[in-house]
């Protein structure tokens, strides 16, 4: 990936380096390693050997390692033996990048489903209500919103690069917030994966707004049972100086991510079957979208979303609350700019279509389960037949 940041001092990022000579970028991945970049060598042997070669081949300056295992010898770089790298690394990245998440307003969504229709809808929302607080178009503000997760990151509209994660590693993660913020983007919704807040690939990070979605069984190779899954996503809402916590009532996990929470955490849910502070009632389902009334805090709305299907109700419900969270001042054009929402492609998609001509969907569904809660979704928006044409990869 490449960056657009320009080198650091060493004793910039790395407090226990006493050091102004200037790095050109970091790197964990020793095969993509250029001539004066701190490579971390934090793989186990025999592979963190190997790496270290491979990186001292491409010019690496440095090679960070664990001072508490056995040193290894390298020959063109410098070694540079530091407690705990693993632990460190994501905060000695947001100082690299000179803390990128400070000119951002950036909220991390997590969950085992919908997160990344829901960080799709959540920068549409930001973008656009940005533009109506200022009177005037949003394709002409100067605000901009991006997302990054499963789809890649960039610009909500435009092409996305890919990671190759859902939340990229600690030193990816810094180098794309600061791509981001380069390119004058303000706002960002992310995907935060319990990978990531595991192994703390987003310390360092300030989140303006922490979303959760459901629990569902997943990645339990990883964790090992659900009890330690819930506990992963719950330090997001645990997060030092978290203004916001957006929790959906519905799901059973939803009391564990209050867990921890600072007293100074406004918290709000939102529900489409249980008492929330935000919910979606008198729903009506159609060829055109849900119509819905949105009852909440700031009053009650009926509103329309594009969107098709129950369960992309909730993720319109979610990035709802997180926007008048954030702007309360936006209900007025709340319906304007809910009814121009965007699917996400090949997510539930509505192919534009004239209006005598049968309505075409596409979803990327590839699993029995997932087809035929998509076609179940489908079901009630249908007035006829529903047909579904498959194939396979």
């Amino acid at each position: 990936m490449t960056s657009t940041h320009n080198s650091r001092p060493l004793g910039a990022f790395l407090p226990l380096v006493n050091s102004s000579a200037e790095a050109t970028g970091l790197q964990l991945d020793s095969r993509i390693v250029q001539p004066g970049d701190v490579f971390f060598a934090l793989a186990e042997e025999p592979a963190r050997s190997r790496h270290i070669q491979q990186a001292q081949a491409l010019g690496a300056r440095w090679i960070v390692v664990d001072e508490a295992l056995p040193l290894p010898q390298v020959a063109t770089a410098t070694l540079l033996p530091l407690p705990e790298p693993k632990r460190h690394l994501a905060q000695w990245a947001a100082d690299f990048y000179q803390q990128p998440s400070r000119s951002l307003q950036l909220v991390g969504i997590t969950g085992t489903n919908g997160k990344s229709t829901t960080a799709f809808l959540l920068a549409q929302l930001l973008e656009a209500t940005s533009a109506a607080l200022a009177e005037q178009p949003s394709e002409n503000t100067s605000a901009k919103a991006g997302v990054i997760g499963t789809l890649g990151f960039g610009h909500w509209r435009a092409p996305l690069t890919d990671t190759g994660k859902t939340t990229p590693d600690a030193i990816n993660f810094q180098r794309i917030l600061r791509n981001l913020a380069d390119q004058g983007i303000t706002q960002v919704a992310m995907e935060v994966s319990s990978h990531a807040l595991d192994q703390g690939r987003v310390d360092g990070v300030l989140f303006a707004a922490a979303v959760f979605t459901n629990l569902t069984r997943d990645h339990l190779d990883y964790h090992g049972d659900m009890t330690t899954y819930a506990q992963a996503k719950q330090r997001l809402f645990a997060w030092p100086n978290l203004p916001l916590a957006v929790i959906n009532a519905d799901d059973a996990y939803a009391q564990v991510m209050q867990q921890g929470l600072a007293p100074s955490t406004r918290v709000l849910t939102f529900a489409l079957n249980t008492q929330a502070d935000v919910r979606a009632e008198a729903c009506t389902f159609s060829a055109q979208g849900t119509g819905f009334d949105l009852i909440s805090p700031w009053g009650t709305q009926r509103l329309h979303s594009p969107l098709l299907g129950r369960f992309n109700l909730e993720n319109v419900l979610a990035s709802l609350t997180t926007l008048l969270a954030l702007y309360p001042a936006v209900w007025p054009q709340l319906s304007k700019i809910t009814a121009a929402l965007q699917p996400v492609t090949g997510r539930m998609h509505l192919i534009p279509a004239p209006a005598n001509c049968p309505k075409v969907v596409v979803d990327y569904a590839h699993t029995p389960d997932a087809l035929a809660k998509a076609l179940a979704a489908l079901r009630v928006h249908a007035t006829g037949k529903v047909w579904v044409v498959f194939g396979c990869g």
